[in-house]
């Protein structure tokens, strides 16, 4: 019992300490995309190169269908999440659902500025290129990407911490085809996003919770409702 103790000691010690060690990311995309995470921002532990052809997958044999026990088919089927906002609408309203969706989104909007706290842009550099087989069409290609480009950019920056940022977005006339080359490198704290991820997800559980409680005597009264229609 004494080496299980210290195993799941160790095991425990390991996570905490994976989850609090910085993760490095750099991606790169030049002809294919290659991706590489670092420990500590020098020990490498996975990567991925777009080159390499996938591994196929093993074929798996159908799992045998077993009858069900008497004691699952006598089990009532769970309202699924179309009946619970049914229901909700019949309690509240169309406003109680829509207020339901702001809740969501709030809490969504949330978790995800707290989460992009914990993940810094040391460098970003990009480089469009862009081409076609005439001249107007290359002029009208470079001027969608701008527009496209840069305000999708801008609204990164407002979110995420870019320490060094390199774009560069330039017409050829001589090329028939835009090119994209692309290498950026993050930070990532892992402690952080786990924990606002844990709390948004609460938030979310407990904001279904008090919305999908139906109060006491409810759903009576929606019962009632539904017999006093069906005599009708």
């Amino acid at each position: 019992m004494e080496i299980v103790g210290w195993i799941l000691l160790a095991l425990l010690f390991l996570i905490l300490l994976v989850l609090f060690v910085p993760i490095r990311v750099k991606a790169e995309f030049t002809e294919t995309f290659r991706l590489r995470v670092y420990v500590f921002g020098c020990i490498r532990v996975w990567k991925t190169d777009g080159d390499e052809p996938p591994s196929k997958p093993k074929p798996e044999k159908p799992p045998k269908a077993e009858p069900a026990s008497p004691a699952e088919t006598a089990k009532k089927p769970k309202p699924s999440l179309k009946d619970e906002l049914k229901a909700l609408k019949e309690r509240e309203g169309l406003g109680g659902v829509i207020g339901f969706f702001k809740q969501l989104l709030s809490i969504a909007t949330g978790t995800l500025r707290r989460v992009m706290k914990y993940v810094t842009v040391r460098r970003i550099s990009l480089c469009v290129r862009v081409g076609g087989k005439e001249a107007d069409e290359t002029a009208k290609t470079y001027g969608t990407v701008c527009a496209a480009l840069f305000p999708v950019l801008s609204a990164l920056s407002k979110v995420l911490r870019i320490r060094r940022k390199r774009v560069l977005v330039q017409p050829d006339f001589l090329a028939e085809a835009v090119t994209v080359r692309m290498r950026t490198v993050l930070w990532i704290w892992p402690f952080g996003i786990v924990g606002a991820a844990v709390v948004g997800l609460f938030r979310i559980v407990m904001t279904w919770i008090k919305a999908t409680k139906a109060p006491v005597g409810a759903s009576e009264s929606i019962n009632t409702k539904a017999e006093i229609r069906r005599d009708l």
